[in-house]
């Protein structure tokens, strides 16, 4: 199972990239929107996790484009930031869930257990 972590915050990134390969995920890690979707043009994803705000292109940006470009991939929108607005955007968008930072990665794993190969996409 492929997972795409879009996140600008590194030790976020790090520490569920590390968390899902111990958890046999294979794990490839964006810093921005558009490192994210130079990583989406190359190889195939099973899931994304995306942070919500990020310098550039944030993670409701980076899922209009996933959507325009008919991307078909389950989202998992997080964000240390959360409004109820930003929630429901994601969730209007597509998104499979919205999780507010800190998480635990125990909680992201099971949730990307849960949907991939599951018909969800956004």
């Amino acid at each position: 199972m492929r997972v795409l972590i879009c996140d600008d915050e590194e030790n976020i990134r790090n520490l569920l990239g590390k968390y899902l390969i111990l958890d046999n995920f294979d794990v490839e890690k964006a810093e921005n929107g558009v490192e994210a979707q130079r990583l989406l043009r190359e190889s195939d994803f099973d899931a994304v996790v995306v942070d919500l705000k990020m310098p550039g292109m944030d993670g409701i940006q980076l899922m209009h484009w996933m959507r325009d470009e008919g991307y078909k991939i389950p989202i998992i929108m997080v964000s240390a930031h959360g409004e109820v607005s930003d929630a429901v955007k994601a969730l209007k968008l597509g998104a499979y869930d919205y999780i507010e930072k800190p998480f635990n990665p125990a909680d992201i794993a099971s949730m990307l257990d849960k949907i991939i190969g599951n018909v969800f996409f956004i």
